[in-house]
């Protein structure tokens, strides 16, 4: 929780879907660092729901997990937990050769929402 943050860092503190406290101190407290990686990650990053929804309608599930998971490894760094958790999931029903619409449908939310937050942040810069 970044309650006790600087004043300063108000933007990330914004960030709803977030916990920076684990990332910070992997990062050595480097807020700049952790904007740059958050943007890059939206920047790179924004296709994936389409096509992971895409891979899994072709039938190619071994992308579609794939995807999922460097997405799950990815948002779990950033401290997004929501994400990673529904991220999982999603990645296990690949695995097991389908895709479950009530899960992609939380994932895409989520995910967008992550994007937006970003995004924001972004702007703000």
């Amino acid at each position: 929780m970044m309650t006790n943050a600087p004043q300063e860092i108000s933007n990330l503190d914004d960030l709803r879907g977030f916990d920076f406290s684990n990332v910070l101190e992997m990062l050595g407290g480097n807020k700049d660092l952790l904007k740059q990686l958050l943007i890059s990650f939206s920047d790179e990053n924004s296709h994936v729901p389409d096509e992971i929804k895409a891979k899994a309608g072709q039938g190619d599930f071994v992308t579609a997990r794939g995807l999922a998971h460097e997405i799950k490894g990815m948002v779990g760094n950033l401290g997004a937990k929501s994400l990673h958790d529904i991220s999982g999931k999603l990645e296990l029903e690949l695995k097991s050769g389908h895709l479950n619409s009530g899960t992609f449908s939380t994932f895409n939310e989520e995910f967008n929402k992550a994007i937006l937050a970003i995004t924001k942040l972004k702007s703000n810069e």
